[in-house]
């Protein structure tokens, strides 16, 4: 009987678990799996890739070399897996629209161990402007994030009718 109610809350946590990727935590259900995140494909973007993506213009998208909403929301996804955090996702894209870069290019230069106030300045961009611009953003961001966890918790599981 234990055992049967230990599994059921194990069960009960995965979505909460899920919810940490949301903050650049890196873990989720997909590692109860064995397999690594690069193994692991996603039918769906997270609610924060898709949050970001809605929130931020499709002009500025273009501008840092993600065209489509598809390619967003997966690109967004892949940077939370390395780590990025919402704000610094959000500082990023914006830091890239203003200097005419690639995410791909501040991307390189992040791992290369360089702050996001260092390739600012580098690129001749105000940083603290950027980022109080991206605390801004950073706010709509997340209500669109509580928003979608809303409405992902009303869905019927996939597979069948309510």
């Amino acid at each position: 009987m234990r055992a049967l109610l230990s599994a059921g809350l194990l069960l009960l946590a995965a979505a909460p678990g899920w919810a940490q990727m949301e903050v650049g935590a890196a873990v989720g259900p997909d590692m109860l799996g064995g397999k690594s995140g690069s193994e692991t494909a996603r039918s769906t973007a997270t609610p924060l890739a898709l949050a970001l993506s809605l929130s931020i213009g499709s002009a500025t998208w273009t501008a840092v070399g993600l065209s489509t909403s598809g390619t967003q929301a997966a690109e967004i996804d892949r940077f939370v897996g390395k780590g990025y955090y919402r704000l610094e996702m959000i500082q990023t894209a914006l830091l890239a629209e203003r200097s005419a870069k690639t995410l791909g290019f501040l991307d390189e230069r992040r791992e290369k161990g360089e702050s996001l106030r260092d390739i600012a300045q580098s690129l001749s961009v105000d940083h603290d402007g950027l980022y109080e611009e991206a605390l801004l953003l950073e706010r709509k961001v997340e209500a669109r994030v509580r928003s979608l966890l809303r409405i992902e918790a009303l869905k019927p599981p996939q597979g069948k009718d309510p």
